[in-house]
């Protein structure tokens, strides 16, 4: 269903992409990662952030904080204290500096690094005999036998429905209902870490002001107060979400299917005037581009169909 006045179609259109030239502005895209601009005055550079991070694990250890806490916390204080980017050239725009090495594959970020040093240490101390004897094997070349907590697959269906907001009003009110301490714990911790989320999308969103994308303000203060509605906002939570969640040492190995979960917001923009079929072709392409650019190691699985 098409407006009914063209020049409100037209007008829309120029809302989304008459800022945005693909071709002209890839060059500022294709590398951002590898050639990103950080804003130094927007939080803590990677180094300094590290040195904080490992700090507090530390802390967190020596008091014998549950380990949900002291990832909750930790996460916490990376989201809010990270130097973050808006890039001006891309609907995609935000980039957060956690320290990752993007001269070849993407390496993990500093928090992950701490993490694994972290979990070396519990190995050999938890289940000292087993830790050495996968040592003893690994460095004959004989096997590297691990356990593998780093591939998840997020629940997109309800990360589209429910919004960052939907998913932080679900886990507050399960902490308000619960009584059991430990899985209270668990419930604290997944308020901390949502709360968290919106602290960083503010602070897209001002930056984004600041910069000229306006567009991707937009969209990040939309994302704070509802579900996404439009088929840009339901990729620009997908892409947020992912690269939140893999802050830590998890790797987002599915994006859902895509085909599935973006087709009624193509459908709500199509039938509404906000986007025809070649502006969704546009949002592809930064989409696609913007997951190319960093460089994610072993690729990036995804479904479509």
């Amino acid at each position: 269903m098409k407006p009914k006045n063209k020049a409100i179609f037209c007008e829309r259109m120029h809302f989304m992409f008459g800022r945005f030239d693909f071709d002209a502005g890839k060059k500022y895209i294709a590398d951002e990662y590898a050639d990103a601009h950080f804003d130094k005055e927007s939080g803590a550079d990677a180094p300094s952030l590290a040195k904080m991070l490992e700090a507090f694990v530390a802390d967190c250890d020596a008091k014998s904080v549950p380990m949900l806490t002291l990832r909750a916390e930790s996460f916490c204080m990376l989201v809010e204290n990270a130097q973050i980017e808006v890039n001006p050239h891309t609907p995609f725009a935000d980039k957060i500096n956690a320290g990752i090495d993007y001269t070849g594959w993407a390496s993990g970020s500093d928090y992950e690094k701490i993490l694994k040093r972290r979990s070396v240490r519990k190995f050999n101390t938890d289940v000292h005999e087993a830790w050495q004897a996968r040592e003893w094997a690994y460095r004959r070349g004989l096997s590297a036998p691990d356990n593998d907590f780093w591939h998840i697959c997020p629940n997109w269906d309800n990360i589209m429905n429910m919004g960052v907001v939907g998913l932080r009003d679900r886990a507050e009110k399960l902490l308000d209902a619960e009584t059991d301490e430990k899985k209270k714990v668990f419930y604290s911790a997944t308020v901390s870490c949502c709360r968290s989320l919106f602290t960083i999308m503010k602070r897209y969103a001002d930056m984004g002001d600041r910069v000229g994308n306006t567009e991707f303000a937009a969209c990040m203060r939309a994302l704070m107060t509802r579900p996404p509605q439009t088929l840009y906002e339901a990729m620009e939570l997908s892409l947020f979400m992912m690269s939140m969640l893999e802050l830590g040492i998890e790797r987002t190995r599915t994006l859902g299917n895509v085909g599935v979960l973006f087709y009624p917001f193509y459908m709500h923009d199509k039938e509404s005037g906000l986007l025809d079929r070649d502006g969704a072709k546009t949002l592809c392409k930064y989409f696609l581009t913007k997951i190319n650019a960093g460089k994610r190691y072993a690729d990036q699985p995804i479904c479509i169909g």
